[in-house]
Order: C-alpha cells, then structure tokens, then sequence
C-alpha cells in the first residue's frame, strides 16, 4: 500500500522538477494554476511519513528513498513558489511553472498550516512575509474569534506540537444552513476552554497560576462499610 501510494505521487511530477499537479484548490473548486503550494506541501508530509513508516519495520533502504524524495520536493516547492511580495518573499499560492504565480489563501487549509506540518519554522522570514500577507489582504478571516483563537494556539503552542488543526472542529458549523450559522453552547465553550488554555501558556512566563493544593484524604469509618446481612436458610430433604 506504502508503494501504491508513492507510484500516485509519481505520476503528478511536472518533467525534472518535482511539483505535482493538482488542478484542484483545497475548496474543490477548479484552480487558475495547476500547482498548488498547500498541496505539494502536504505532498511533502506524506514522503515523511512514508519516510518514517519505512524506518519503523527496518527497510531503511526504502525509507532513505521515500526521504531522498521528500527533500527534493521540498527544494522544488521553495524554488517554484517563493517570489517577491510587498514585503519580501513569501509563498505564492498556485503557480504555473512558467513564470505565473498568484498570492492567495484559503481558510479551509491555509498557508498558515506550514509550519504546524513542519515545512519551515514559525519565524521563517518567508513565512512571516505570507502570514504579513494573509492577514493584511483577507481580514475578514481574522476578524472573529475563531482565527483569532487558532492564530493564538498556532504560535503559542506550536512549539510542543500541539497543533490548532483540530481547533477548526471545535467551532461546529451546521452545513445545511449556509448563513454561518453556528451551533451554540458546546463549540462556544469548547472555544472559550481553547482560548483559555492558549492564553495560560502564552502568558505563563509573566504570570503563574497558583499550584493546586493536594485534597485531604477521608480516612475511611466503619459507618462506610456494612457488612453482608447473614441470611439463614433452612433447607429441607426433598422426599423421595
């Protein structure tokens, strides 16, 4: 199956290089550009773990090629989707392999994701330039709470691999209503929980909560333990 997926991946490479083609955005709409930047990313994150998989039932030899790969990808991502933008290099959204490129994101899977599958650092200089970008031409998807929670987590929290991927999950949307309507009390909670767990961390070198003091233990009383009533029973010979 490892094989059978690695052949797939084969098939989308574009001539010497090793983008893969997709046609497709994350939304499922029909792409302006064939090469997607989130997607050979996300290409790059399965050789890994292919990579890893590979390493686990001792076929090194496999698991160096699936790695050999991946880096190659990798080099071919940062050379045909890095171009200049107004602040500096950032990642480009979809490019065409010619010379074409579009700066865009999507929040069903951003650019802002890199890091949390562990493609560059938070503090990669291009990085910072595509979040710059992201943030200054959509604030329409930093305005609610809901990036501002993920956004929060996401730097916070990155660091111990505690990734904001699920965080999406909390905020429960009902698909057949199409006006962002959202289900109320369980996601506003679940959110307020995230944001407050992403803040204690976020802050917790200027301040620390108090530990929690260890609950005396009841030392247990006879009055807590009843022994079994004794039944008498008085059997009778069955007449023969």
């Amino acid at each position: 199956h490892i094989s059978y997926v690695q052949d797939i991946l084969g098939t989308q490479y574009h001539g010497t290089d090793y983008i893969m083609e997709t046609l497709y955005d994350v939304s499922g709409e029909y792409s302006q550009y064939p090469y997607l930047c989130v997607q050979n990313v996300l290409a790059w994150k399965i050789l890994t773990d292919i990579s890893l998989l590979y390493n686990r039932i001792r076929d090194i030899d496999r698991s160096k090629e699936a790695m050999n790969v991946a880096d190659s990808l990798k080099v071919s991502i940062m050379k045909s989707f890095v171009f200049e933008g107004p602040e500096g290099p950032q990642f480009a959204w979809a490019v065409d392999a010619d010379g074409g490129y579009v700066f865009d994101d999507d929040p069903c899977l951003s650019l802002l994701r890199l890091p949390f599958w562990g493609f560059c650092k938070m503090d990669d200089p291009v990085f910072v330039n595509t979040y710059s970008f992201i943030r200054k031409r959509q604030p329409e998807h930093s305005d609610n709470i809901k990036n501002d929670i993920n956004t929060l987590i996401n730097i916070a929290l990155l660091g111990d691999r505690a990734g904001a991927e699920s965080i999406m999950a909390l905020w429960v949307e009902r698909a057949e209503l199409g006006d962002s309507e959202y289900l109320g009390a369980d996601p506003y909670a679940s959110m307020c929980g995230s944001l407050a767990f992403a803040l204690r961390h976020l802050y917790e070198d200027e301040f620390r909560m108090p530990s929690a003091s260890s609950l005396a233990r009841r030392t247990p009383t006879e009055s807590l333990f009843h022994k079994a009533p004794t039944v008498k029973l008085n059997y009778k010979k069955a007449r023969v």
